[in-house]
């Protein structure tokens, strides 16, 4: 569906004043089936080539308050992504991703994070023949080359050294699990907090969380009052 708008005042927007008029380019042949009202106006207004001169006239920053606007009386909640996103087809989109994850799996990504954006920033994209900090920025960084990590390794990677870059993150990732299974289980065996004081002890309670003392029965003094004395 497609929806179109006119809005006579562009400061009030926001507001959407009673002498906005919209116009709903649809197939429904009720417009009950597309609006949330019981009683629709049965004034309608139909403005045909009015509609792109109007488009014309207005900025990037009206449009976007007139988009979210309009789909929000119809109920549509819209999250517009101002981020960069190079036009490419679903199977590279994949392909990327699957890259990402790799990349996180055979390096400390933490350390040579750095490096890998400048790398993909000035590696030159099969679909648009540019690299995306010239698409972005008009120019391609450049750092000396003695700044560049040295444990990097060769680029492109050797068969012998991508061996070894996957020996170690089987490693580094076994590593990992143990660890997690030892978390793990110390939390299981250990589900409380050792005290450091005993029974018989004088120890000072802050009640400042306390609100409604009188209100809960896990707070009441009897409750805390044989872990004190």
């Amino acid at each position: 569906m497609k929806y179109s708008c006119l809005v006579w005042d562009l400061e009030k927007l926001n507001d959407f004043p009673e002498g906005c008029v919209f116009e709903v380019i649809t197939d429904c042949t009720s417009v009950k089936s597309l609006l949330r009202i019981k009683t629709p106006n049965k004034h309608i207004l139909r403005w045909q080539r009015a509609i792109q001169e109007y488009r014309g006239k207005m900025t990037t920053v009206h449009k976007d308050a007139l988009w979210k606007n309009l789909h929000q009386l119809f109920g549509t909640n819209l999250s517009f992504s101002t981020a960069y996103h190079p036009q490419t087809d679903g199977l590279a989109e994949r392909m990327i991703q699957n890259l990402e994850d790799m990349v996180r799996r055979l390096c400390e990504y933490g350390l040579e994070l750095k490096d890998l954006k400048l790398a993909y920033k000035t590696f030159i994209h099969a679909s648009f023949n540019q690299t995306p900090a010239i698409l972005k920025n008009l120019w391609n960084p450049r750092i000396p080359q003695d700044s560049i990590w040295k444990d990097l390794g060769e680029i492109p990677p050797t068969a012998a050294s991508f061996q070894g870059i996957l020996e170690k993150s089987r490693k580094h990732e076994a590593r990992c699990m143990d660890d997690s299974f030892a978390y793990d289980k110390n939390k299981c065996d250990n589900p409380h907090a050792t005290p450091d004081f005993n029974i018989g002890d004088l120890v000072l309670l802050s009640t400042t969380n306390f609100n409604k003392i009188e209100g809960f029965e896990n707070i009441k003094y009897y409750y805390f009052r044989t872990l004190c004395y």
